[in-house]
């Protein structure tokens, strides 16, 4: 019998009988169900289970392909991880207390957490203030839907598997012959954030700034009119 190691013990977890991807709890990620995080790990292994791990390897990348260029098999991969996930979590309450409990320790972490306080605020703010999404920003346009929905990430390359309400639409692909370039929640705070807030509040993190600078532009804008009636 074949030794092998953890990794591939994990692989084997997931597979059933018909060589099929289980459902696992990537549900709620932000990555495909076949995540190529160590592709390029090559483990020890015999000869014989060496070609088993090149051969999932391969396999695992071509899921991956698929998952980030064919929106009908996104789309019923995350139907099938979704009735899985609620049969889950009726049948199962342990599972249930242990998937609370993680989403009760992220929701706490998140006051200690730059990057996740910087998330909740700005879809705090573009969601509850009309004002703020109407400001002039500098390279992305925040969009607010009613509901979930699905776009690609130009910039982490993948899709969110439940959608999201807020994202962010470069400006000038929507009127371009290519496809609309749209960044998740995630990938602009890492990348931008708070660098590419509204011009006027740049490196502004919170409410009490926002606030504080919209009066004084609102009152220096205020002066300006003034000054420009009067010297007419």
């Amino acid at each position: 019998m074949l030794r092998i190691s953890n990794r591939a013990s994990a692989f084997s977890s997931l597979c059933g009988a018909t060589g099929k991807l289980k459902a696992k709890s990537w549900f709620h990620s932000t990555t495909p169900p076949f995540s190529a995080s160590s592709v390029n790990h090559v483990p020890s292994k015999p000869p014989e289970d060496l070609l088993r791990w090149t051969k999932y390897q391969e396999y695992r990348e071509r899921q991956n392909k698929r998952y980030r260029t064919d929106p009908e098999f996104r789309r019923k991969e995350f139907e099938r991880v979704e009735r899985w996930f609620k049969r889950r979590m009726e049948a199962d309450p342990d599972w249930r207390m242990n998937h609370l409990a993680s989403r009760r320790a992220r929701a706490a972490e998140t006051p200690m957490n730059p990057r996740l306080a910087a998330i909740k605020s700005l879809r705090r703010w573009i969601t509850s203030w009309p004002w703020f999404r109407e400001l002039c920003w500098k390279e992305h346009i925040p969009v607010v839907y009613p509901h979930r929905v699905l776009h690609h990430c130009s910039s982490c390359q993948l899709t969110r598997g439940a959608g999201v309400k807020s994202w962010w639409l470069r400006k000038g692909s929507e009127h371009s012959d290519q496809p609309e370039q749209w960044v998740c929640p995630g990938c602009f705070v890492k990348e931008n954030w708070p660098n590419l807030m509204p011009i006027g509040y740049e490196g502004l993190t919170n409410a009490k700034e926002l606030y504080a600078r919209r009066a004084e532009l609102e009152m220096a804008a205020a002066r300006d009119r003034s000054r420009d009636e009067s010297s007419r």
